[in-house]
C-alpha cells in the first residue's frame, strides 16, 4: 500500500475507533503539520535504530521492545490498557496542610 493510500486508511480507522476528526487527523501528515510529526518520526527511527530495532514491524511499550504488534487500534488499545491496569497505582492519600 502506497503512503498516499495509507494515511487516509489509517487515520479513518484510528478516528472511527476514538471517536476523532478524521480530517484533522490526515492533516498531521501534511505539510503544515503543527506538530512536526514528520520530524517527529525521523527521531522515533534514529531511537529505534540505536535501541537495537532490526526490522518492521517493530513496537515498544515503556521502553521494552514487543514480540507481537496489533495490526488494529483496538488491538493497541487492548495492550495498552492491559500493560496499564497490570501496574501499580498507589491508594489515594490526602495530604496534610499545616
Amino acid at each position: 500500500m502506497s503512503l498516499d493510500a495509507f494515511i487516509p486508511w489509517w487515520t479513518a480507522q484510528v478516528a472511527a475507533a476514538l471517536d476523532l476528526d478524521q480530517a484533522t487527523l490526515e492533516s498531521l501528515y501534511g505539510p503544515n503539520d503543527p506538530y512536526n510529526t514528520n520530524q517527529s518520526v525521523r527521531m522515533m527511527w534514529k531511537f529505534g535504530v540505536a535501541s537495537g530495532v532490526y526490522g518492521t514491524p517493530t513496537g515498544f511499550a515503556n521502553g521494552v521492545m514487543l514480540d507481537e504488534l496489533p495490526f488494529t487500534v483496538e488491538g493497541w488499545l487492548d495492550m495498552l490498557n492491559a500493560i496499564y491496569n497490570s501496574q501499580y497505582h498507589p491508594p489515594t492519600f490526602k495530604v496534610l496542610q499545616n
